[in-house]
């Protein structure tokens, strides 16, 4: 336990029990002796500096998601994870009224929290100070009318190298496709760049289960 509240950012076990049982009603003793036969998830929430454009961030995640790793669905982004050979599953959904998202997060390695959310923070670009972006881009008088038409947008980045790596790769391999027979029109397509990193990921990612964690 000293492992888990020193790794989420408290200075004693005390602490974290006291902020444990205002969130959950419940002290951590009570979370272990728990037995079920699905997994939990914890919900955490990610602040981020409004505006913020969910729904271009969700359109650019979902066009290039791995099949059976991510998905997008009703305003939700859902992908597995592994970490130090663990793996896990986690779900992102906005809450515009607090100015963050909801991220839900299944993991059995507790220790590990603290760097799930800050690859969250990364895919969604989450520490962005927005204001000094929107002043310094509208210096530019071509600029200037696009940054003020769409105030929200965020750069989105990666999960992790590894798999930007593959996704660099493959997007290489539909670059050369020209020089080979894939049918007219199909290479250098999203739709053919996420044929090939299903086919990818059936090897080298965890897949996608089909039930998700329900909440504590």
């Amino acid at each position: 336990m000293t492992d888990v509240a020193l790794a989420a950012g408290f200075g004693s076990v005390r602490r974290f029990n006291e902020t444990f049982r205002n969130l959950y009603r419940r002290p951590p003793s009570e979370l272990r002796r728990r037995q079920s036969n699905h997994a939990t998830a914890i919900e955490l929430h990610a602040a981020y500096q409004p505006p913020y454009d969910w729904d271009a961030m969700l359109r650019y995640l979902e066009a290039r998601a791995i099949d059976g790793v991510e998905e997008v669905t009703t305003g939700v982004y859902r992908r597995t994870m592994q970490l130090a050979g663990v793996n896990g599953w986690l779900e992102v959904s906005n809450h515009s009224a607090r100015h963050g998202l909801r991220v839900r997060i299944s993991f059995p390695g507790v220790a590990q929290l603290p760097e799930i959310m800050q690859r969250v923070r990364q895919v969604f670009d989450l520490s962005a100070d927005i204001d000094q972006i929107r002043a310094h881009l509208a210096r530019d008088s071509a600029l200037a009318p696009l940054v003020s038409g769409r105030p929200g947008l965020r750069a989105p980045g990666g999960w992790d190298t590894f798999e930007l790596g593959v996704r660099a790769v493959l997007g290489n391999r539909l670059r050369s496709a020209r020089r080979e027979r894939w049918p007219r029109g199909w290479y250098g397509s999203v739709r053919a760049s996420r044929w090939l990193r299903a086919r990818v990921s059936s090897g080298m990612f965890f897949p996608m289960h089909a039930r998700w964690p329900k909440r504590i």
